[in-house]
């Protein structure tokens, strides 16, 4: 079965949980997320499925870690609503901007052991990739290690200011 491709693997999630594919979210390195609905109340929220283990494991303990948690420096957090270790699938909130998404590249409990010159470049990329907004997602970042999350996917598709 794990030989499908992520939108077959997500139609066949699908089917098994009684919901139907809506239309894509977004793609990425570690998986893709769908809009979804149930079939009986026209509810609707995302699923992520996963292409491998690890990145799965470490983007639901992220969520299980902000359980409660809505926002962080005003960035709106999808909440998590089911994780399924089988399918390495991840239902969750659908959020509007500012929000931070894709939680599969972080590090728990421990910051990377990057050099300093590795640290100041990658800060010096995101702080050009975000111009003005980038105060605000230095806070953000800062913040997320409050949770001992270190967010390393740092992009305007997963950390996404305000219009």
């Amino acid at each position: 079965m794990w030989n499908l491709s992520l939108r077959e693997k997500a139609e066949a999630y699908a089917i098994s949980r009684g919901i139907e594919l809506i239309g894509p979210l977004g793609a990425g390195l570690e998986g893709s997320t769908w809009h979804v609905e149930s079939k009986q109340n026209l509810v609707s929220w995302a699923v992520k499925m996963h292409r491998h283990a690890a990145p799965y494991r470490q983007e639901r303990n992220c969520y299980h870690r902000l359980t409660g948690t809505t926002e962080v420096a005003g960035f709106q957090v999808p909440q998590l609503l089911r994780a399924d270790d089988e399918w390495l699938a991840i239902e969750m909130t659908i959020v509007e901007r500012p929000f931070v998404l894709d939680f599969a590249q972080t590090f728990l409990d421990f910051p990377p052991d990057f050099t300093d010159e590795v640290w100041e470049e990658r800060i010096h990329t995101w702080s050009e990739l975000y111009g003005d907004d980038w105060p605000m997602v230095r806070r953000l970042l800062h913040d997320l290690e409050n949770f001992e999350i270190y967010y390393l996917d740092v992009h305007r598709q997963n950390i996404a200011p305000s219009d």
